[in-house]
């Protein structure tokens, strides 16, 4: 009877998973594609494969790496981009960040997440980008002047999982990569945001 009972359970998560609305209300990112990235890695393994895709990125597009850290500049700004592990000292969770520094955009302080049935409220906007998002700020008024719609649906287009932002630039947050496929992803898409809300800053008037 129990093990009937455990496999019904087994079988629930399973389907469960395979929907895309259940992924996102636990938080999941739809991050995961059909790319070479492999699903079981040994001990350490993940870590090695992670850093040699790092690697392959910096080669590949003549960044500068020191260490974990990965450097480049052009006219968006200077950008980093490195491995972060996150420990709650039950498990640790390995995340890839990209740090875009352009604190003469006078950027308003915000938080933009993937939403989970645990999100609260949060500043809604009345489409899409609400259902998927959590955004909270101590300046409303301002992100909601910043977060037009095409900056939202550019958002929602490349799959963010979360962006924060201060004074002194932004900070995309992802799941960790362990090809240079997904990193490159990561890094393409989160710059098509930079560069669209760039474009919002400079048009809209609240911030010059």
């Amino acid at each position: 009877m129990i093990a009937a009972v455990g496999a019904v359970g087994v079988w629930v998560v399973v389907r469960l998973g395979r929907s895309p609305r259940f992924r996102q209300l636990i938080g999941a990112s739809e991050r995961v594609r059909a790319t070479s990235d492999k699903r079981f890695f040994w001990f350490g393994e993940q870590t090695i494969a992670r850093v040699n895709a790092a690697r392959e990125l910096a080669a590949k597009r003549h960044y500068a790496m020191a260490g974990d850290i990965i450097r480049w500049i052009d006219s968006d700004g200077t950008f980093e981009l490195y491995p972060y592990t996150f420990d709650d000292g039950d498990s640790k969770t390995t995340h890839i960040l990209l740090r875009v520094v352009a604190a003469d955009l006078q950027l308003p302080p915000f938080s933009i997440s993937t939403r989970t049935f645990l999100s609260a409220r949060g500043i809604t906007f009345d489409d899409e980008f609400s259902a998927r998002y959590y955004v909270e700020s101590s300046d409303e008024a301002r992100v909601r002047t910043l977060l037009t719609p095409a900056v939202r649906q550019t958002i929602i287009s490349s799959n963010t999982w979360r962006v924060d932002s201060d004074a002194s630039g932004l900070l995309f947050t992802d799941l960790e990569h362990t090809n240079v496929e997904g990193f490159e992803r990561f890094v393409d898409e989160s710059m098509q945001v930079v560069r669209t809300v760039i474009e919002q800053m400079i048009q809209a008037p609240p911030f010059r």
